[in-house]
């Protein structure tokens, strides 16, 4: 691991993604043209319950299209539905817009901001609680 694994408890579950260097071994399948991965446990008991009873982790991209709001209910992403495999209605996913903080943890012990979101203050302070500084594109 690159961080602490306290780091990640303190974070996660939570509105944070956090990108890490991708091993050879993951399914080259997934952003197959990234060097890095994106890693979400969101705090929401439904898809936590999911992803529990698969046994496995799930890999799944935001219901939304790149650069548009975020979804907090399932009739902000209704234009995509027949894009998608399955839709359930598990109750409103919060109150922000903001989407996820998204942030770059793969050059340890630095960290980039990638999106700053819901969550962006609280992370960058237990970032740097962790000793991790802040690196800029």
């Amino acid at each position: 691991m690159t961080v602490p694994d306290s780091l990640l408890s303190e974070l996660l579950p939570g509105p944070v993604t956090l990108c890490f260097k991708r091993k050879p071994k993951l399914n080259p399948g997934l952003n197959p043209t990234s060097t890095t991965i994106g890693i979400r446990i969101p705090d929401h008991a439904f898809i936590r319950a999911v992803a529990k009873g698969c046994g496995t982790a799930i890999a799944l991209t935001s219901a939304n299209r790149s650069e548009e709001r975020s979804s907090v209910e399932i009739s902000d992403f209704r234009a995509i539905w027949g894009d998608l495999g399955c839709v359930v209605d598990a109750g409103r996913a919060g109150e922000s817009r903001l989407g996820s903080t998204v942030v770059d943890l793969s050059q340890p012990p630095t960290f980039l901001v990638l999106r700053e979101g819901d969550s962006a203050e609280a992370t960058l302070a237990c970032l740097r609680r962790h000793g991790l500084t802040q690196r800029h594109s």
